[in-house]
């Protein structure tokens, strides 16, 4: 195992991108990305195998289709609806929604004292993930994720029911570019349970390399990535 993000401080945006390309091709035999990678093998196939990874993917839909070609994430596939369960960030994202509305401080998503906290962190942290994504085209939501980002960092624990690594390259981002000792903690604590959950998810037996790991998780990772990579130009 890699030693963490905190002990070597690699505070510059091609650091972290590349810390988590490494991550998340780290549990496959084959690349994820491109047009040779493993996801683009299964992107059109309407065999069972592929249904299956297709399955999980839930909010990051027009995440699985932008990942097998360049440059970026903001590629549409109208094959590819945006599911019920989908944050509206998410459908920003896409352009199948407008800009949602914006809490005036604090997480991007108003609390539900009826939800869960496990269930609302998942679903706050990918909201802040498609928002990040967003905010490069738009520049007075930039400050009210680096508001999002110090109220996560002073008020709930970098982690959430599934350990998705969802928003992981917003605070590494936010701690390249502000030294804020706390949101690179985060983004390194987010990268140490994404590692325990490839380790438990990980069947080395298994016969097809999407089985020997979660995919989900590497592709969220995988894009966190190319997200470090943008923000270093």
């Amino acid at each position: 195992m890699q030693p963490p993000l905190s002990s070597s401080r690699p505070d510059d945006f091609e650091a972290w991108s590349g810390r988590f390309f490494s991550l998340a091709e780290g549990p496959f035999s084959l690349p994820l990305g491109g047009e040779s990678g493993l996801v683009a093998g299964y992107r059109d196939d309407p065999s069972p195998l592929a249904e299956r990874l297709r399955r999980p993917m839930r909010f990051a839909l027009p995440l699985t289709r932008w990942i097998c070609t360049e440059p970026g994430p903001f590629r549409k596939s109208p094959s590819a609806p945006v599911p019920p369960t989908m944050p509206n960030w998410w459908a920003a994202l896409i352009g199948d929604a407008p800009l949602p509305h914006l809490t005036p401080d604090g997480p991007l998503l108003p609390v539900d004292p009826d939800e869960a906290i496990e269930v609302w962190s998942e679903h706050e942290l990918a909201a802040l993930h498609a928002a990040w994504w967003i905010a490069r085209s738009n520049n007075d939501l930039r400050g009210r994720i680096d508001d999002a980002v110090r109220w996560h960092t002073e008020n709930l624990q970098p982690d959430n029911a599934t350990n998705h690594p969802w928003a992981v390259h917003v605070f590494a981002e936010f701690a390249a570019r502000t030294g804020d000792a706390d949101a690179r903690l985060h983004a390194d604590t987010i990268c140490s349970n994404y590692q325990v959950l490839q380790s438990q998810a990980a069947r080395p037996n298994a016969d097809e390399p999407e089985d020997r790991a979660d995919l989900f998780s590497a592709l969220i990772m995988l894009d966190a990535s190319r997200a470090m990579k943008f923000a270093a130009r």
